[in-house]
């Protein structure tokens, strides 16, 4: 819907709806707080103000993160709450959005088992939408890109070979001088 504004619009809208995502999520968490912390006066400016200055960084830029920050507080309030197809769906909603929710998602999969029959069906739904809006070539090369993406990130280089800051296993490799074995890296990818 961003793109039918001129960019400047456009950029100022994104930037507003990440501001009202990540605020109403933090308040509906404050909303769930044990009572004790609510009535506390600055429990809520405390947590809305931190959380402000946390993702600073990313409403400068209009990073996709503080988005996914305010949908994992959203389903972590409709988990707690219960509601498991709005939790289902606010999941498959942060996973559409940057695929690297999928370690959340993973997560609240194993923890919530009333909750795995519908992320199946949220997720089928959801890789099903994009062929109502694009051509089936472009999502299935869309589809087939992810994939590759995926498939790159398990099979990077054997630790310590090379030095790159995104590689958790070479970090504690140069830092700590931690080998951990291939198979191992592999499987925890």
């Amino acid at each position: 819907p961003y793109a039918i504004w001129p960019l400047k619009v456009a950029e100022m809208l994104w930037r507003l709806t990440l501001v009202l995502v990540l605020s109403t999520s933090l308040w509906q968490i404050v909303m769930i707080s044990p009572a004790y912390m609510r009535s506390k006066k600055y429990f809520p400016i405390i947590l809305t103000v931190t959380g402000f200055i946390i993702g600073l960084g990313s409403f400068k830029l209009g990073q996709m993160n503080i988005m996914i920050a305010g949908l994992m507080f959203f389903s972590a309030v409709t988990i707690y709450r219960e509601k498991w197809w709005l939790s289902a769906f606010i999941l498959m909603l942060a996973l559409a959005v940057k695929p690297t929710s999928i370690i959340f998602v993973g997560v609240i999969f194993c923890l919530y088992p009333t909750l795995r029959l519908r992320l199946f069906v949220m997720f089928l739904l959801m890789m099903l939408v994009p062929f109502l809006f694009q051509s089936h070539t472009y999502v299935l090369n869309q589809y087939k890109a992810c994939y590759e993406d995926f498939r790159v990130m398990i099979h990077t280089t054997t630790v310590g070979e090379t030095w790159s800051w995104a590689q958790f296993f070479n970090l504690l490799f140069v830092l700590f001088k931690v080998k951990v074995p291939k198979i191992t890296a592999y499987v925890i990818r």
